[in-house]
């Protein structure tokens, strides 16, 4: 049965690649590529997961990857009606915009003041005489029990993921438009970044910066040169394998200096593929009987409604990020997971219907949010997406595109937006 889900995974990607001719960062693309990687997990663990796939599982899956895909060639074809057809690749995506010059001085020295205020504040609420590793679990610690209401704290946080980000840009625009090399302190921000990534033990964000790096990327490079999209993604294709690798290691090293115990292997089959395979154990215990009716898959946002009094106070919210499935299997294997596909919450909505709706709505969001990326210049369009993909690739794991829609990807969204209406004027830079 596994194999023959990679097949037909594999066949969809190479039909979308050479027959429709879609781009890596497209939303169809994206989704393939990443249930494909979290169905090879499962050939990774025949042994240690027991794999049993019950054909629930399967109608579920293939009903929500092609009620995602259904979604996306629908609003391709109402764009090419309009004559903005998206198929082939035109001489409009080699257009040579104007030069910049960025305030790379200012950001870097913004970012260094931030960074420092952030880990001294952080450092405060915590106790650390014992020692790095047991500092950094006792933040993970705090913000795991409510740190997330320490505004200001937060708000330092976001600005250097903002300004990291927008710097990211600015890098890529400097070396495919300006065609100019780096200067060193383009790096003083993601630099920044990554210390405050290592004091916030949030490794979530770390993977989201390296996706939103890699799609930017993505754009620029198929833009700004002369191949055709398939000679582009390959070269995208084995260039971001060898990044992945890198990414792998630096996401167990995070891991363990917080005292995580898990191996490499079992770190990357619980964090790219349990979360599917605990849906289909999810399946064959759940029952239809008691849906939610939305209460599963807004849970967040009913509980931001409810914190800012906007919503009952007596509201049978639901939320269940900490709810766990612990497999043993024979050889004495055990695995905890906390990580849920997203189909889990659409499961518990709707049941099945739950796998044409919501997929459904959001091949068609981001297929809409793609074509507007993809016929702009190179601009806020492209980085609002790179900042909302994450979702896409998370699909497999875990729901993160309604469950992440609270205030905390509103400041992020907020700050970038804020530096780049500051740092951006009429597509060309303001000198510092």
């Amino acid at each position: 049965m596994v194999l023959l889900l990679i097949f037909l995974f594999l066949s969809f990607l190479i039909s979308a690649e050479y027959i429709i001719h879609k781009n890596f960062v497209s939303p169809f693309m994206l989704l393939l590529l990443s249930v494909l990687m979290a169905v090879c997990m499962f050939l990774w663990n025949l042994d240690n997961w027991e794999l049993d796939l019950n054909y629930t599982f399967v109608l579920y899956l293939f009903t929500a990857i092609l009620s995602f895909g259904a979604a996306c060639f629908l609003v391709d074809a109402a764009y090419e009606k309009t004559g903005n057809s998206l198929l082939t690749k035109t001489a409009e995506y080699t257009r040579v915009l104007e030069p910049m010059e960025y305030p790379v001085l200012f950001t870097a020295l913004l970012s260094v003041a931030c960074t420092a205020v952030y880990i001294y504040l952080m450092l405060k609420r915590v106790d650390t005489s014992h020692g790095l590793t047991t500092t950094l679990r006792n933040i993970y610690e705090y913000i795991v029990n409510g740190s997330t209401s320490d505004f200001v704290l937060h708000q330092f946080l976001e600005v250097v993921v903002a300004l990291a980000k927008i710097n990211v840009f600015a890098m890529f625009y400097q070396k495919y438009v300006n065609r100019e090399r780096m200067k060193i302190g383009y790096l003083v921000p993601v630099v920044c970044y990554m210390f405050c990534m290592v004091i916030s033990t949030d490794r979530n964000i770390f993977l989201r910066f390296v996706l939103y790096t890699l799609c930017l990327w993505i754009f620029f490079y198929s833009y700004y040169s002369k191949k055709e999209i398939e000679a582009t993604n390959r070269k995208v294709f084995f260039q971001t394998a060898f990044y992945i690798a890198i990414l792998a290691v630096v996401f167990f090293a995070l891991g363990k200096m917080k005292n995580y115990t898990s191996n490499l292997k079992r770190m990357l089959s619980i964090y790219a593929g349990s979360g599917l395979y605990n849906f289909n154990l999810f399946l064959k215990n759940h029952s239809s009987t008691s849906l939610k009716m939305g209460q599963s898959t807004f849970s967040e946002l009913l509980n931001t409604l409810k914190a800012f009094g906007l919503f009952g106070g007596n509201a049978n919210t639901v939320a269940e990020h900490g709810k766990f499935i612990t497999f043993t299997a024979r050889n004495g294997y055990v695995y905890s997971s906390n990580i849920y596909s997203a189909m889990r919450p659409y499961a518990e909505d709707f049941g099945y219907l739950g796998m044409i709706i919501y997929p459904f709505f959001l091949g068609a969001f981001y297929e809409v949010l793609y074509i507007k990326a993809k016929t702009a210049k190179a601009g806020f369009k492209w980085i609002l997406y790179a900042l909302l993909m994450y979702s896409i690739v998370y699909f497999p794991i875990a729901e993160q595109f309604f469950w992440r829609f609270h205030l905390g990807l509103v400041y992020e969204i907020g700050w970038v937006t804020v530096f780049y209406l500051l740092f951006f004027n009429d597509n060309r830079i303001r000198a510092f």
